[in-house]
């Protein structure tokens, strides 16, 4: 009945899984249910697992969840593949699974709410169809309450080829940068469309708007709406008014021409309005390296109003508490949200402040050889005032 022999053309008995590699399926009862087989060389199925039986259905179990289910590591890592999983196993990540070959099923995804605390990162292939599996799966999982990851594999083609390319450091390194299901939705649209131009920009702040409609939670839309503008360098208020109208069930065709022109608006903004924004953003997560790096940026060297007000903050301390965030406009909450949102870990902040800094110090001097009183003033003394050297 499992269907591990069959007959042949001639009336002969042959092994199903001949010229492969087998895998047995063990439940979380820790008995074996089942087998699956990889085929040597080419060859399909590529995959090859047990027919179902009283004991077994391919879409109730997870291979390897014997063992995941008693691991001390954080929640559960699922991969696509048998060969995926022990790759993992092998490299100390004793927490992943596989749904046996086949797309997730709601069963499966009950199993992973109940064994991994509600915490489960994707880490299928990286190729065009693991993406698309791995949004299939995420949506799966979101029924079920479960708080979903993605962990893009860049450079690799999967987790077993990862490991032997990098090693298991360079994976737990990525595993603190993996991604939430949304913002791995919103990087995967931005990347359909030419963001480097205004059309570009305004197809995928559109889209965007339509994704983002269907979050229920106010915070968590308010935070992706942000992470969104950012991404298409502004259009907050444009993402916020295209959802709206979504989720009032408003005719795109009517509302088009508004939502257009808020999109156009918002994501013209100039290049050091850009780098004001960034720094604070990077400012308020790291302040003391923020300070140390620009020890005589002063408030008025900051165009943008927004901008003023949070570096008043940054340098009064402010953001140690919860005073930072109170009394704080949407578009200073938009930059207080991406700062919520970057890595801790970023290795290149000191990089970026030091950039932006840059650009925030020449357009500020551009606006002081308007006065005459800064005209006046020696270059010498025009350096020091803006922390350069001669």
């Amino acid at each position: 009945s499992a269907n591990l022999a069959v007959a042949d053309n001639r009336g002969g008995i042959i092994d199903r899984f001949r010229n492969r590699l087998i895998f047995p399926i063990i439940s979380v009862q820790k008995k074996v249910i089942a087998f699956g087989g990889r085929i040597f060389g080419d060859g399909k199925p590529k995959y090859l697992n047990s027919s179902d039986t009283p004991v077994f259905t391919k879409g109730r179990q997870l291979f390897a969840l014997n063992l995941a289910k008693s691991s001390k590591q954080k929640g559960i890592l699922l991969a696509e593949g048998y060969m995926d999983v022990i790759a993992l196993h092998q490299s100390g990540f004793d927490n992943a699974v596989a749904s046996l070959g086949t797309s997730l099923t709601d069963k499966q995804a009950e199993l992973l709410g109940r064994y991994s605390g509600g915490d489960v990162t994707i880490v299928y292939d990286s190729d065009t169809a693991g993406r698309a599996a791995s949004e299939r799966a995420a949506a799966i999982l979101n029924k079920s309450d479960i708080k979903v990851s993605i962990l893009s594999l860049d450079g690799a083609k999967d987790p077993d080829d990862f490991l032997q390319l990098y090693g298991a450091a360079a994976l737990r390194l990525r595993l603190d940068e993996r991604e939430s299901h949304m913002t791995f939705k919103l990087t995967g649209l931005s990347q359909e469309f030419d963001i480097q131009t205004d059309e570009g920009r305004v197809e995928f702040l559109k889209r965007a708007a339509e994704v983002l409609s269907a979050v229920n939670n106010e915070v968590e839309r308010e935070v992706y709406i942000a992470r969104a503008a950012d991404m298409a360098g502004g259009g907050k208020d444009a993402v916020a008014l295209g959802g709206k109208k979504i989720r009032g069930g408003a005719s795109r065709k009517a509302g088009f021409k508004e939502e257009r022109s808020a999109i156009r608006a918002s994501v013209r903004k100039p290049k050091h309005i850009h780098a004001e924004e960034e720094f604070i953003s990077q400012a308020i997560n790291e302040p003391d390296l923020a300070k140390s790096i620009t020890p005589l940026l002063k408030v008025s060297d900051f165009e943008s109003p927004v901008c003023k007000k949070l570096w008043e903050r940054v340098l009064s301390g402010a953001q140690s508490n919860l005073s930072f965030s109170q009394d704080l406009t949407d578009d200073e909450m938009r930059i207080v949200s991406k700062a919520q949102m970057l890595p801790k870990s970023q290795e290149n902040m000191e990089k970026s402040l030091r950039e932006c800094h840059e650009i925030i110090i020449r357009q500020s001097m551009i606006r002081a050889s308007d006065n005459p009183v800064e005209r006046a003033m020696p270059d010498a003394n025009k350096m020091k005032r803006y922390g350069e050297s001669e």
